[in-house]
């Protein structure tokens, strides 16, 4: 199967500073396989790319089918999800990618006349739906590069392809210079036959920024950017969607807020602003504390040498949190909390910190000036 294929960024090895822990924390939770993980200095960063592929079919978010082969954005890891892709279908609990699990050792299955139903697309596209189409950390990992390909090299594309069925998705591309006119509207339970697709795909998906992905959100900052603004400090708050019920709620956070506010931070909640106001809030700040989630994603925009104290409800995110904040040169730290064991959740539980411990150690990190991990 041929495409044509651009390397961005190789394989690469690197060396990660650990992050700080500023909290004590079990012993349970330093003996286990997450914590090590964390705290191991070599890694292997993703490869990424830049493809086109002629005469497909595009189903779901990025599953691609050439050649009587199925491909998908990562490369590396793309059979694992493929596989559970096919499976959640069979069980009923999607319906974007309608293939059929393989039997061993033999290939997926998809329905002749949902094949047949694909809507023709005979000229040039680029794919910027991200493989969780609705949450804006990935966004901002893969919807703001694909932007910024798609207009800097225009004459080579057609059309931008997304998913946008929130409004705020909508804005964001227009206000990014997507107008409605240039833009197919991504429907991921349709099958699509493409004469020309063009993405960006990666090996595996590790949440460091390698360096092609810099002069994307260079642009963006550069594009919102507002001069006058001071810099300070700012607390990243999730009590809005913590009152609706939503999972990983901060059990604590409304006394952790009315403390944090005599350090002089500003209390922000990033999905109540507009696109452009988060860039610019968080390239200014000169601080920031926040609880782990979308909204800390913002962290790229941030200059580099900008000190992140990252609160995290346990160990399951943190990894690829703390890839992100190293390959963007963030003097960064972290703060453990503890999860509800009456909740019943399996992943995701609510949780609490130990505000007094939590006061002490913020109060420290924004006086002390450390020298960033890499």
């Amino acid at each position: 199967m041929e495409t044509d294929f651009h390397l961005l960024d190789d394989y690469k090895k690197i060396r990660r500073t650990p992050p700080r822990f500023l909290n004590n924390f079990s012993p349970s939770v330093m003996g286990s396989h997450g914590f090590s993980k964390i705290m191991a200095a070599e890694r292997n960063v993703h490869k990424r790319t830049l493809e086109t592929f002629q005469e497909c079919r595009l189903l779901g978010e990025d599953f691609i089918i050439k050649d009587g082969e199925i491909f998908n954005r990562y490369f590396a890891t793309g059979f694992a999800r493929t596989k559970t892709s096919a499976e959640n279908f069979q069980s009923g609990k999607s319906r974007k990618l309608k293939i059929h699990p393989a039997e061993e050792g033999g290939k997926y299955t998809i329905e002749r006349l949902y094949y047949s139903s694909s809507v023709d697309l005979d000229f040039r596209v680029f794919l910027g739906t991200s493989d969780e189409p609705v949450n804006y950390g990935m966004w901002l990992f893969i919807v703001i590069p694909a932007v910024h390909e798609f207009l800097e090299n225009r004459h080579l594309y057609d059309k931008f392809m997304c998913h946008c069925s929130r409004p705020w998705q909508r804005k964001i591309l227009r206000g990014l210079g997507i107008p409605d006119a240039d833009l197919i509207e991504h429907d991921l339970e349709k099958i699509y036959r493409c004469a020309s697709l063009t993405l960006h795909r990666a090996s595996h998906r590790d949440l460091y920024l390698r360096d092609s992905y810099f002069p994307a959100i260079r642009w963006v900052a550069e594009k919102f950017k507002n001069q006058g603004s001071a810099s300070e400090r700012i607390f990243v708050s999730r009590l809005s969607r913590t009152k609706n019920g939503a999972y990983r709620g901060l059990l604590n956070e409304e006394i952790f807020i009315d403390e944090i506010k005599k350090l002089d931070f500003r209390i922000v909640e990033p999905e109540l602003l507009s696109f452009v106001e988060q860039v610019n809030l968080f390239a200014r700040a000169s601080t920031i504390v926040g609880l782990g989630g979308a909204g800390m994603f913002n962290t790229v925009f941030c200059k580099e040498g900008t000190k992140v104290l990252d609160i995290e409800s346990g160990l399951k995110f943190l990894d690829s949190h703390c890839n992100m904040f190293s390959s963007c040169k963030l003097d960064y730290a972290v703060l453990l909390g503890e999860e509800d064991p009456e909740d019943p959740r399996l992943v995701q539980k609510r949780w609490k910190i130990d505000i007094k411990e939590s006061m002490q150690v913020i109060e420290s990190f924004v006086k002390d000036r450390m020298s960033h991990p890499t």
